[in-house]
């Protein structure tokens, strides 16, 4: 760079800088259509009309700034192949405006994954490119192409119903695998219905509906080989665990195993203090771990499952205890601090959690919900009968608060 030259933003050299306009197409001329510029029409420096197409601006308007005049630089910024094009517009002939088509935006987005097979595809093939499709947005080695990709084919979704009786054969099938795909990825990653965290049945239904999604009404695909396909999804299920392992789209193997647990970590708040925070910062510690590309997605599966199994274990170890569900909550507050069964008999631990449990229910009162001095009675009671069996042992000071936050959770679970 020569030394009298100095960097400027390029806002300062120019005075309008935009994308194109998603137009909607009209096959013939008519007083109220206008040209339209697309990749193709910037080549060799030079810009040609020839590949030009016309939009409606009876059904869309496109205001003046977007419209090009003469000096304007047009650059590319998508398109396979065409990408960094510049040309400088020398004359302008017809009123004209730039393609900023949100379907090459999409493809373009999908660069590495050829889905040319999807149209004329048989059913079985087009539903095969669609999970082969949403395994590629969802690929954790590329972590903005999902948001992109949904926004993108959202954008494309709504202008294609503006006109999609102007768009080639071929530009209506390639939108429809666009919305296919889309459509399965805010269902694996995204909430149910009103925008809400899915439940774990909404979860089953949506993921039995995506093993059994079609593209035509006789096109079905199973994710999984097996016969379960058919069955309701269940993390406690090792037959289903082991099915998701085996699957051939790992992204969504992650995804599907992320939202499972999610929502029984979110079960576990509800229940569970110990519990919840244990497995929240597992999980979170194994998706950042995927996502910042320290492990793979088979090691982030072989992990998640490992967490998975821990899960169904925690229910198992309550009957072995002959402690309910809720009694396990207290048990695993009163056994959290490292070491603290050095100090009593398991059964000396089993007898406080059970009286604990009991002298909460006997005392519960809306006041505990609403009133902080109610609260503070409750918490005096706790503390009481955790010194009547000398718990906790010197030096174990936090264990006390361990056990006044289950007691404060249930307190606002029951009064719920």
């Amino acid at each position: 760079m020569k030394s009298e030259w100095h960097k400027v933003p390029l806002r300062e050299l120019v005075g309008y800088i935009s994308k194109g306009i998603a137009p909607i197409y009209s096959e013939k001329s008519t007083g109220t259509t206008i040209s339209v510029l697309n990749q193709k029409c910037n080549r060799n420096f030079q810009i040609s009309y020839a590949e030009a197409r016309l939009h409606n601006m009876t059904q869309k308007k496109v205001p003046d700034e977007r419209l090009i005049r003469e000096d304007d630089i047009l650059i590319n910024s998508t398109g396979t192949g065409t990408a960094g094009r510049v040309a400088q517009i020398r004359s302008v002939p017809c009123r004209t405006t730039v393609d900023g088509h949100k379907l090459q935006v999409c493809k373009d987005l999908l660069h590495g994954f050829d889905f040319s097979g999807f149209i004329g595809g048989s059913p079985l093939m087009m539903a095969k490119l669609v999970t082969g499709g949403v395994n590629f947005v969802l690929d954790a080695k590329a972590p903005k192409r999902k948001d992109l990709f949904l926004r993108e084919a959202l954008l494309l979704k709504q202008s294609h119903s503006l006109c999609s009786s102007m768009t080639t054969e071929q530009e209506r099938h390639e939108a429809a695998y666009m919305e296919a795909v889309r459509s399965t990825v805010v269902k694996i990653t995204y909430g149910g219905s009103d925008g809400k965290t899915l439940s774990l049945k909404e979860i089953n239904a949506q993921i039995n509906e995506l093993l059994k999604a079609s593209i035509q009404s006789q096109g079905v695909i199973s994710l999984f080989d097996s016969k379960k396909a058919d069955e309701n999804i269940s993390l406690f299920d090792p037959a289903v665990l082991d099915e998701i392992s085996k699957m051939k789209e790992k992204n969504i193997a992650v995804e599907i195993l992320k939202k499972l647990m999610a929502e029984q970590v979110s079960l576990y708040k509800r229940t569970n203090v110990v519990q919840s925070q244990k497995f929240s910062e597992k999980i979170t510690q194994l998706m950042n771990s995927y996502y910042n590309g320290l492990i793979t997605n088979e090691e982030v599966i072989k992990e998640l499952l490992k967490t998975a199994q821990e899960i169904t274990e925690l229910y198992n170890n309550g009957k072995k205890l002959g402690l309910t569900q809720e009694e396990l909550a207290f048990y695993d507050a009163l056994t959290k601090p490292e070491n603290i069964k050095d100090f009593y008999q398991n059964n000396e631990l089993i007898d406080l959690t059970r009286e604990l449990t009991e002298m909460l229910r006997k005392n519960r009162t809306i006041d505990w919900q609403k009133k902080e001095t109610a609260r503070a009675s409750m918490r005096k009671m706790v503390k009481h009968l955790l010194k009547k069996y000398k718990y906790p042992p010197e030096d174990y000071d936090t264990a006390i608060s361990t056990v006044i936050s289950q007691c404060e959770m249930w307190t606002d679970k029951m009064m719920a």
